[in-house]
């Protein structure tokens, strides 16, 4: 048990460096790419990226999570899932040949049929770092991981900034996605150590297909929920809409997973060797959330108060329209932060069947909430968004905690101090910018606010003594122990 807890402080500890590095150069990357493209270029990469996503969920059948969930496994096994992986990616690069021209002429755009025949190549390039991406996940090697993460977003950020500056318009941010495809299945394939066999055994597929499939089926209607709202913006409000609403999901989204989803990812091979010590599962997801929370908290109401200033002076003047819908976000991602960990505990109790059924009704919610919401433009798409997953927000916890025996409760009262404090720090930056607002430029406004945040935040959970402070600090000094000996 200690080797799988200081394998786990390691692979969270990786995790942190890896999405750190990986999105801080995204973000740069997308502020300089705002200033050198049009909303409505990012909002036409995002019209593709509905159909891209959706098909990529199908094309990977939720096999990587069930190598990452089966107790035991075979080199035979392995080969096989892995050609069949290769297979279903190259028939869905062939498939997605045929749907570009419907997917123009629902969004009356004729280009993306251009973009999505480009765009196919994505299917096969990641059925190859499927297995070998598992595998890593697996072995809690998040350091090889890192690598390949970081080095994928290195290289394609920077060519997708200089083929924008040579003016190639929406096509730097196809020629983007396909090299961090090609980046990370290389990557993958080199530095993951295994190898295939030249064997195929169908039997070995079958057996992870009821696990995969419903995984398969979870994914690709989350994914049809996060989309849904791109996909309605684009066909009832236009690309220019669509790209400043996309924008302000991926501002809020990017703490998301950089704070949130980390943990996630590492939990949910730890949790699976531990699924049937239900107590030992429960500690850690309350302490894991505290720590979420922390960060996450702040950050999020931050956000909500400094939007203005926030949009202004990273993205310019044309993105200004994306202001309230960030503001709306900002709230929906604070609760989300801490939620993130509820799908490791599904997956990891292999009750991917009951994520799947529980998500399907309510997502069908956050549906009806968005298109609701669409004959107020993206304000009202944003709201009914926000509305909508906050009713849901309490039966998908439900079922989960149930799983380890926590309750609503619980999970909340874990949180509450955290939350007045970041609700308090909200206060205050709003009173600076109240008082300051008719006087300092933005940029200066918003130094002055992030600084007044920062000290703010920090003196009430170091007054309040919130454990999650000593929790986080521990994890920087190396003595963070997530799972117990």
């Amino acid at each position: 048990m200690k080797d799988l807890r200081d394998r786990a402080l390691r692979g969270l500890t990786w995790s942190f460096a890896s999405q750190i590095g990986r999105h801080v150069i995204k973000f740069v990357v997308m502020v300089v790419l705002a200033r050198l493209l049009s909303p409505r270029e990012f909002g036409l990469m995002a019209m593709a990226w509905v159909a891209v996503g959706l098909g990529g969920a199908v094309a990977e059948m939720g096999l990587g999570s069930a190598v990452i969930q089966r107790k035991e496994l075979n080199e035979e096994g392995l080969s096989s899932v892995l050609w069949f992986n290769i297979a279903c990616g190259a028939a869905m690069s062939a498939l997605a040949l045929f749907w570009g021209s419907w997917v123009a002429w629902v969004y009356q755009e004729p280009v993306l049929a251009s973009m999505n025949a480009v765009l196919c190549l994505v299917f096969l390039l990641n059925s190859f770092g499927v297995v070998p991406g598992a595998l890593l996940t697996r072995g809690l090697d998040f350091k090889t991981l890192a690598v390949v993460e970081v080095s994928a977003a290195a290289v394609a950020g920077p060519a997708a900034i200089l083929l924008a500056w040579f003016g190639w318009g929406v096509w730097s941010l196809v020629a983007q996605t396909l090299l961090n495809a090609s980046v990370t299945a290389g990557a993958l394939w080199v530095l993951g150590g295994w190898r295939p066999r030249k064997t195929f055994r169908w039997a070995s597929v079958r057996e992870l297909l009821p696990f995969s499939v419903n995984m398969a089926a979870e994914t690709t209607f989350n994914l049809l929920t996060r989309n849904l709202d791109n996909l309605l913006i684009g066909i009832v409000l236009g690309s220019a809409a669509v790209g400043l609403y996309s924008r302000a999901y991926l501002v809020m989204l990017v703490p998301l997973i950089v704070v949130s989803r980390i943990p996630a990812r590492v939990l949910f091979p730890a949790f699976s060797r531990l699924q049937d010590d239900k107590e030992r599962v429960k500690s850690i997801c309350l302490k894991v959330s505290r720590a979420v929370a922390l960060i996450t908290f702040p950050m999020m109401a931050g956000v909500f108060v400094t939007a203005k200033e926030f949009v202004l002076v990273v993205f310019g003047e044309q993105w200004a329209g994306m202001v309230p819908v960030l503001r709306i976000l900002a709230g929906v991602g604070l609760m989300q932060s801490v939620t993130a960990i509820l799908g490791p505990l599904y997956m990891s109790q292999g009750r991917a069947d009951l994520q799947f059924k529980v998500g399907f009704f309510l997502k069908a919610v956050i549906l009806l909430g968005i298109i609701a919401g669409l004959r107020w433009g993206i304000v009202g798409v944003a709201a009914g968004y926000a509305i909508a997953w906050t009713l849901t927000a309490y039966p998908f916890f439900h079922f989960a905690g149930r799983l380890i025996g926590l309750t609503w409760a619980e999970f909340i009262g874990n949180l509450t101090r955290i939350l007045a404090c970041s609700a308090a720090m909200g206060m205050v930056v709003g009173a600076f910018r109240s008082g300051l607002a008719d006087v300092l430029s933005p940029a200066a406004l918003l130094a002055v606010e992030a600084a007044a945040g920062a000290a703010c935040y920090g003196g009430l959970i170091r007054a309040c003594g919130e454990r999650a402070w000593r929790d986080v600090r521990d994890l920087v000094a190396g003595r963070f122990r997530p799972i117990p000996a």
